[in-house]
């Protein structure tokens, strides 16, 4: 179900990911929201963009907000590409809070249900003095809540160990020298 929230995203859904608690150095469940975003408020496309800037490893991050700008800026097709992201805000939406965006993808609509995934980043919120990371799942929510409204996901995953993330929600290797990985509704 898709509402219109008061920061100009649409809520998609809401969703469950795992928070470090420092007390007692377990995970515990939090509560998160999970919005399509829609360009339309300058203050919210700085948030994305200040967001990714404070993230250790902003790279894909930082694309995707140069994607928004493109989308505001009407130089990309708003209707053709899309910026999701997963914050802990839950209400009092007034505007974005950069500091509560713990996730951010990238989608270009290839077909009416099928989509390229381009970009999907997590604020990864790594503790250096206990090694752990404070949240868990979102790249798993963002990939649910895409999984829900498309029928099928095509994407290019960087090199490395993130193959096992794509593997472990689902996706199938379809071309290893490219690197390219598919889902399909069943």
């Amino acid at each position: 179900m898709i509402n219109s929230i008061n920061f100009g995203a649409k809520l998609i859904n809401t969703a469950q990911i795992k928070k470090l608690n420092p007390q007692d150095k377990l995970f515990h469940p939090q509560k998160v929201s999970i919005a399509e975003f829609e360009p339309d408020n300058i203050e919210d496309v700085f948030a994305l963009t200040l967001a990714a800037k404070d993230w250790i490893y902003d790279k894909y991050a930082s694309a995707i907000s140069f994607t928004a700008h493109c989308i505001f800026r009407n130089s990309l097709d708003k209707n053709k590409h899309k910026v999701f992201l997963l914050t802990e805000q839950l209400n009092d939406l007034k505007s974005l809070d950069k500091n509560k965006i713990l996730g951010m993808a990238e989608i270009e609509k290839t077909g009416e249900k099928s989509i390229e995934l381009n970009h999907i980043q997590a604020n990864t919120n790594y503790d250096i003095f206990s090694n752990e990371f404070y949240y868990k799942e979102v790249g798993t929510r963002i990939l649910d809540t895409l999984k829900s409204l498309y029928d099928k996901i095509e994407l290019t995953a960087a090199r490395g160990s993130v193959k096992n993330f794509y593997i472990k929600n689902g996706f199938k290797n379809i071309n290893s020298d490219e690197n390219r990985y598919l889902w399909e509704r069943a």
